[in-house]
């Protein structure tokens, strides 16, 4: 992961160069599109069902741990 400050640069340069050329929102708005795309796809076969059945899986590891370490 980029440093905050790098990350900041490279944020405002991005925009910066949106306002001032067509063809970078061009290609912005397909990257994100893509992106978005992309996201959707993952999340739509994820279901409440799945996602309970992760957080009692890690609940149940993490005590298991924790008394583990408390004994």
């Amino acid at each position: 992961m980029m440093p905050d400050s790098r990350l900041s640069s490279v944020l405002h340069a991005l925009l910066h160069m949106a306002e001032h050329g067509e063809p970078l929102n061009a290609v912005l708005g397909e990257a994100f599109a893509e992106a978005e795309a992309l996201l959707l796809d993952r999340f739509g076969g994820i279901t409440l069902a799945d996602l309970s059945a992760e957080f009692s899986r890690r609940h149940m590891a993490h005590h298991k741990e924790r008394n583990r370490n408390a004994s």
